[in-house]
Protein backbone atom coordinates (compact mmCIF):
# COMPACT_ATOMS: atom_id res chain seq x y z
CA UNK A 1 0.00 0.00 0.00
CA UNK A 2 1.11 3.53 -0.77
CA UNK A 3 1.98 5.57 2.56
CA UNK A 4 0.58 8.78 1.01
CA UNK A 5 -2.43 10.76 2.27
CA UNK A 6 -5.34 11.39 0.67
CA UNK A 7 -5.23 14.56 -1.33
CA UNK A 8 -7.75 16.38 1.24
CA UNK A 9 -5.09 15.59 4.03
CA UNK A 10 -2.32 16.85 2.25
CA UNK A 11 -4.21 19.82 1.13
CA UNK A 12 -5.48 20.60 4.71
CA UNK A 13 -1.52 20.06 5.71
CA UNK A 14 -0.34 22.39 2.83
CA UNK A 15 -2.88 24.91 4.22
CA UNK A 16 -2.17 24.80 8.04
CA UNK A 17 1.86 25.10 7.12
CA UNK A 18 0.79 28.10 4.80
CA UNK A 19 -1.32 29.92 7.71
CA UNK A 20 1.80 29.50 10.38
CA UNK A 21 4.30 30.81 7.59
CA UNK A 22 1.56 33.66 6.64
CA UNK A 23 1.07 34.35 10.58
CA UNK A 24 5.55 34.39 11.28
CA UNK A 25 5.38 36.59 8.44
CA UNK A 26 2.74 39.36 9.65
CA UNK A 27 3.86 38.78 13.35
CA UNK A 28 7.58 39.31 13.49
CA UNK A 29 7.40 42.69 11.70
CA UNK A 30 4.99 43.98 14.02
CA UNK A 31 7.24 43.25 17.06
CA UNK A 32 10.34 44.09 15.52
CA UNK A 33 8.57 47.45 15.06
CA UNK A 34 7.19 47.88 18.49
CA UNK A 35 10.26 46.99 19.68
CA UNK A 36 12.07 49.76 17.71
CA UNK A 37 9.28 52.62 18.60
CA UNK A 38 10.01 51.59 21.86
CA UNK A 39 14.11 51.52 21.59
CA UNK A 40 13.61 55.24 20.03
CA UNK A 41 10.98 56.59 22.71
CA UNK A 42 14.04 55.42 25.11
CA UNK A 43 16.57 57.43 23.45
CA UNK A 44 14.20 60.73 22.69
CA UNK A 45 14.06 60.72 26.91
CA UNK A 46 16.92 60.44 27.29
CA UNK A 47 18.14 62.80 25.11
CA UNK A 48 15.67 65.26 26.88
CA UNK A 49 16.84 64.26 30.29
CA UNK A 50 20.19 65.15 29.21
CA UNK A 51 18.98 68.03 27.60
CA UNK A 52 17.60 69.49 31.19
CA UNK A 53 20.56 68.87 33.07
CA UNK A 54 22.78 70.41 30.80
CA UNK A 55 20.67 73.40 31.42
CA UNK A 56 20.22 73.43 34.48
CA UNK A 57 23.97 73.26 35.27
CA UNK A 58 24.66 76.02 32.67
CA UNK A 59 21.49 78.27 34.63
CA UNK A 60 23.38 76.91 37.91
CA UNK A 61 26.88 79.11 36.84
CA UNK A 62 25.23 81.52 35.16
CA UNK A 63 23.09 82.46 38.62
CA UNK A 64 26.30 81.63 40.40
CA UNK A 65 27.82 84.24 38.51
CA UNK A 66 25.45 86.62 38.90
CA UNK A 67 25.69 86.30 43.29
CA UNK A 68 29.66 86.52 42.46
CA UNK A 69 29.11 89.75 40.93
CA UNK A 70 26.18 91.41 43.12
CA UNK A 71 28.44 90.25 45.88
CA UNK A 72 31.34 92.13 44.82
CA UNK A 73 29.28 95.37 43.15
CA UNK A 74 27.08 96.03 46.49
CA UNK A 75 30.07 97.42 48.32
CA UNK A 76 30.69 99.83 46.02
CA UNK A 77 27.90 102.09 47.40
CA UNK A 78 29.83 102.41 50.20
CA UNK A 79 32.43 104.64 47.99
CA UNK A 80 29.56 106.94 46.44
CA UNK A 81 30.29 109.69 49.28
CA UNK A 82 32.67 111.78 49.25
CA UNK A 83 34.38 114.76 51.89
CA UNK A 84 34.72 118.06 50.45
CA UNK A 85 37.79 119.00 52.33
CA UNK A 86 38.04 123.12 51.86
CA UNK A 87 34.31 123.31 51.61
CA UNK A 88 33.54 120.97 54.87
CA UNK A 89 30.73 119.63 52.73
CA UNK A 90 29.85 115.85 51.49
CA UNK A 91 29.06 115.09 47.71
CA UNK A 92 27.87 112.20 45.97
CA UNK A 93 29.25 110.13 42.86
CA UNK A 94 26.76 109.99 40.49
CA UNK A 95 28.34 107.99 37.93
CA UNK A 96 29.21 105.55 40.11
CA UNK A 97 25.53 105.66 41.77
CA UNK A 98 24.21 104.91 38.37
CA UNK A 99 26.12 101.96 37.48
CA UNK A 100 26.17 100.12 40.87
CA UNK A 101 22.39 100.82 40.64
CA UNK A 102 21.72 99.07 37.30
CA UNK A 103 24.71 96.35 37.93
CA UNK A 104 22.41 95.70 41.46
CA UNK A 105 19.08 95.80 39.28
CA UNK A 106 20.63 93.30 36.60
CA UNK A 107 21.45 91.04 39.38
CA UNK A 108 18.07 91.00 40.96
CA UNK A 109 16.15 90.48 37.89
CA UNK A 110 18.42 87.05 37.40
CA UNK A 111 18.11 86.37 40.99
CA UNK A 112 13.91 86.68 40.84
CA UNK A 113 14.33 83.74 37.98
CA UNK A 114 15.83 82.02 40.17
CA UNK A 115 13.51 82.18 42.38
CA UNK A 116 10.67 81.60 39.99
CA UNK A 117 12.35 78.27 39.09
CA UNK A 118 12.74 76.96 42.34
CA UNK A 119 9.30 78.08 43.13
CA UNK A 120 8.08 75.90 40.06
CA UNK A 121 10.54 72.82 41.07
CA UNK A 122 9.15 72.81 44.53
CA UNK A 123 5.57 73.04 43.63
CA UNK A 124 5.98 69.89 41.43
CA UNK A 125 7.41 68.53 44.49
CA UNK A 126 4.56 69.52 47.04
CA UNK A 127 2.09 67.89 44.30
CA UNK A 128 4.09 64.75 44.34
CA UNK A 129 4.17 64.38 48.11
CA UNK A 130 0.95 66.16 48.48
CA UNK A 131 -0.81 62.73 49.86
CA UNK A 132 1.92 62.17 52.42
CA UNK A 133 2.82 65.51 53.95
CA UNK A 134 0.27 65.50 57.12
CA UNK A 135 1.54 62.05 57.46
CA UNK A 136 5.03 62.29 57.23
CA UNK A 137 7.46 64.43 59.88
CA UNK A 138 10.21 64.29 56.66
CA UNK A 139 8.11 65.72 54.24
CA UNK A 140 7.16 68.16 56.65
CA UNK A 141 10.50 69.23 57.89
CA UNK A 142 11.52 69.79 53.75
CA UNK A 143 8.26 72.11 53.70
CA UNK A 144 9.35 73.94 56.10
CA UNK A 145 12.85 74.30 55.31
CA UNK A 146 11.62 75.23 51.43
CA UNK A 147 9.28 78.10 53.09
CA UNK A 148 12.25 79.34 55.16
CA UNK A 149 14.49 79.52 51.94
CA UNK A 150 11.99 81.09 49.88
CA UNK A 151 11.33 84.19 52.79
CA UNK A 152 15.38 84.37 52.13
CA UNK A 153 15.55 84.69 48.92
CA UNK A 154 12.69 87.09 49.17
CA UNK A 155 14.61 89.11 51.58
CA UNK A 156 17.53 89.01 49.42
CA UNK A 157 15.93 90.42 46.42
CA UNK A 158 14.39 93.23 48.41
CA UNK A 159 15.99 96.53 47.01
CA UNK A 160 17.19 97.58 50.32
CA UNK A 161 20.86 99.35 49.48
CA UNK A 162 18.52 100.98 46.33
CA UNK A 163 16.12 102.42 48.78
CA UNK A 164 18.33 102.94 52.24
CA UNK A 165 21.42 104.59 50.79
CA UNK A 166 19.49 107.47 50.00
CA UNK A 167 18.11 108.04 53.26
CA UNK A 168 21.73 107.83 55.03
CA UNK A 169 22.80 110.44 52.51
CA UNK A 170 19.80 112.44 53.45
CA UNK A 171 20.51 112.28 56.91
CA UNK A 172 24.56 112.38 56.90
CA UNK A 173 24.23 115.60 55.04
CA UNK A 174 22.49 116.97 57.47
CA UNK A 175 23.72 119.40 60.39
CA UNK A 176 21.74 118.00 63.36
CA UNK A 177 22.87 114.61 64.84
CA UNK A 178 20.46 111.45 63.93
CA UNK A 179 20.05 108.30 65.19
CA UNK A 180 18.83 106.66 62.48
CA UNK A 181 21.91 106.40 60.29
CA UNK A 182 23.29 103.37 62.46
CA UNK A 183 19.71 101.48 62.12
CA UNK A 184 19.93 101.96 58.17
CA UNK A 185 23.51 101.02 58.39
CA UNK A 186 22.61 97.39 60.29
CA UNK A 187 19.81 96.49 57.86
CA UNK A 188 22.23 97.11 54.98
CA UNK A 189 24.72 94.63 56.84
CA UNK A 190 22.02 92.53 57.60
CA UNK A 191 21.40 91.91 54.13
CA UNK A 192 24.61 91.21 52.85
CA UNK A 193 25.17 88.16 54.96
CA UNK A 194 22.45 85.88 53.02
CA UNK A 195 23.92 87.11 49.60
CA UNK A 196 27.20 85.47 50.73
CA UNK A 197 25.33 82.36 51.98
CA UNK A 198 23.44 81.65 48.44
CA UNK A 199 27.29 81.81 47.25
CA UNK A 200 27.77 79.48 49.13
CA UNK A 201 25.33 77.02 48.15
CA UNK A 202 24.94 77.68 44.52
CA UNK A 203 28.76 76.65 44.92
CA UNK A 204 27.96 73.75 46.27
CA UNK A 205 25.12 72.25 44.03
CA UNK A 206 27.49 72.67 40.70
CA UNK A 207 28.39 68.92 39.49
CA UNK A 208 32.07 67.51 41.75
CA UNK A 209 34.78 66.11 40.22
CA UNK A 210 36.82 63.73 42.01
CA UNK A 211 40.03 63.59 43.03
CA UNK A 212 42.86 66.66 43.35
CA UNK A 213 40.72 68.91 41.23
CA UNK A 214 37.66 69.23 43.66
CA UNK A 215 40.25 69.95 46.20
CA UNK A 216 41.58 72.58 44.19
CA UNK A 217 38.70 73.97 43.28
CA UNK A 218 37.24 74.12 46.95
CA UNK A 219 40.83 76.06 47.99
CA UNK A 220 39.58 78.63 45.15
CA UNK A 221 36.75 79.55 46.45
CA UNK A 222 37.94 79.60 50.28
CA UNK A 223 40.60 82.16 48.76
CA UNK A 224 37.96 84.06 46.91
CA UNK A 225 35.22 84.19 50.08
CA UNK A 226 38.89 85.33 51.99
CA UNK A 227 39.50 88.18 49.34
CA UNK A 228 35.77 89.37 49.13
CA UNK A 229 35.63 89.52 52.71
CA UNK A 230 38.96 92.25 52.72
CA UNK A 231 36.96 94.23 50.24
CA UNK A 232 33.81 94.21 51.81
CA UNK A 233 35.31 95.56 55.44
CA UNK A 234 37.78 97.74 53.24
CA UNK A 235 34.81 99.46 52.01
CA UNK A 236 32.91 99.29 55.46
CA UNK A 237 36.22 101.36 57.13
CA UNK A 238 35.71 103.78 54.11
CA UNK A 239 32.06 105.11 54.78
CA UNK A 240 32.09 104.20 58.26
CA UNK A 241 35.15 107.01 58.32
CA UNK A 242 33.19 109.54 56.51
CA UNK A 243 30.22 109.06 58.77
CA UNK A 244 32.66 108.87 61.57
CA UNK A 245 33.90 112.64 60.46
CA UNK A 246 30.27 113.72 59.81
CA UNK A 247 29.16 112.62 63.30
CA UNK A 248 31.96 114.85 64.48
CA UNK A 249 30.12 117.89 62.40
CA UNK A 250 26.99 117.41 63.92
CA UNK A 251 28.10 116.63 67.67
CA UNK A 252 29.92 120.57 67.30
CA UNK A 253 26.56 121.78 65.02
CA UNK A 254 24.37 120.27 67.35
CA UNK A 255 25.87 122.51 70.30
CA UNK A 256 26.28 125.76 68.23
CA UNK A 257 24.06 128.03 65.95
CA UNK A 258 26.80 128.90 63.45
CA UNK A 259 26.03 125.95 61.74
CA UNK A 260 24.01 126.12 57.99
CA UNK A 261 21.21 123.96 57.10
CA UNK A 262 22.90 121.13 55.49
CA UNK A 263 26.18 119.73 54.83
CA UNK A 264 25.60 118.83 51.28
CA UNK A 265 28.00 120.45 48.49
CA UNK A 266 25.15 121.32 46.54
CA UNK A 267 23.35 124.00 49.23
CA UNK A 268 26.51 125.12 50.63
CA UNK A 269 26.14 127.95 51.69
CA UNK A 270 29.37 130.35 50.99
CA UNK A 271 28.13 132.98 53.69
CA UNK A 272 28.93 130.26 56.67
CA UNK A 273 32.60 129.82 57.31
CA UNK A 274 33.49 125.91 58.75
CA UNK A 275 37.11 126.48 60.06
CA UNK A 276 35.95 126.04 63.45
CA UNK A 277 35.72 122.84 62.62
CA UNK A 278 39.29 122.33 62.13
CA UNK A 279 39.59 123.17 66.25
CA UNK A 280 36.73 120.66 66.95
CA UNK A 281 37.44 118.34 64.83
CA UNK A 282 41.05 117.89 64.55
CA UNK A 283 42.65 115.26 62.14
CA UNK A 284 46.10 116.11 61.41
CA UNK A 285 46.67 116.69 64.92
CA UNK A 286 44.12 114.57 66.71
CA UNK A 287 43.05 115.12 69.87
CA UNK A 288 40.82 112.56 71.48
CA UNK A 289 39.91 114.68 74.32
CA UNK A 290 37.61 116.92 71.77
CA UNK A 291 36.84 113.90 69.42
CA UNK A 292 38.52 110.30 69.30
CA UNK A 293 38.75 108.90 65.45
CA UNK A 294 39.55 105.76 66.24
CA UNK A 295 40.55 103.17 63.73
CA UNK A 296 38.83 105.37 61.17
CA UNK A 297 41.53 108.24 61.84
CA UNK A 298 44.31 106.57 59.14
CA UNK A 299 41.59 107.07 56.63
CA UNK A 300 40.76 110.60 57.20
CA UNK A 301 44.53 111.75 57.46
CA UNK A 302 45.43 110.37 54.09
CA UNK A 303 42.99 111.79 52.22
CA UNK A 304 41.41 108.72 50.48
CA UNK A 305 38.35 110.03 51.91
CA UNK A 306 38.12 113.01 49.83
CA UNK A 307 39.64 111.14 46.54
CA UNK A 308 36.65 110.75 43.83
CA UNK A 309 39.62 108.37 41.73
CA UNK A 310 37.35 105.12 42.40
CA UNK A 311 40.58 102.70 42.02
CA UNK A 312 42.26 104.63 44.28
CA UNK A 313 40.08 104.37 46.84
CA UNK A 314 39.31 100.65 46.29
CA UNK A 315 42.68 99.38 46.41
CA UNK A 316 43.84 101.39 49.29
CA UNK A 317 40.83 100.27 51.97
CA UNK A 318 41.12 96.81 49.83
CA UNK A 319 44.22 96.78 50.94
CA UNK A 320 44.01 98.02 54.54
CA UNK A 321 41.21 95.19 54.97
CA UNK A 322 43.24 92.46 53.41
CA UNK A 323 45.92 94.01 56.33
CA UNK A 324 43.81 93.96 59.07
CA UNK A 325 41.84 90.26 58.59
CA UNK A 326 45.49 88.83 57.88
CA UNK A 327 46.84 90.28 61.24
CA UNK A 328 43.41 89.89 63.42
CA UNK A 329 41.36 86.75 62.06
CA UNK A 330 43.54 84.49 60.09
CA UNK A 331 46.01 83.78 63.41
CA UNK A 332 42.67 82.95 64.92
CA UNK A 333 41.93 80.27 62.74
CA UNK A 334 42.56 76.56 63.33
CA UNK A 335 43.30 73.98 60.28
Amino acid sequence: MSNRGSPQENGESMNRETENEDSGDINGPVHEAAESQHSNNDNHEGERRTKRIIRRHVWNYLFLFSCVIAAIVDPLFFYIPVINDSKRCLLLEKKLWTAVFVFRMVTDVIYLVHIALRSRMDFKICVKTRSNICCSNTNLCASVRRCFSFLIDVFVVLPIPQVVFPFIFKEMRSTRPSEIIKSLNTLVLFQYVPRIRQIYLSWRNLPRNAGKLDGWIKALFNFFLYILASHVIGAFWYFFSIQRETACWHLVCGNLNGCGNSFSCANTDSSVNYEFLDDRCPINTPNTTKFNFGIFLEALQSGIVQSSNLPQKFFYCFWWGLRNLRVYVVPHISF
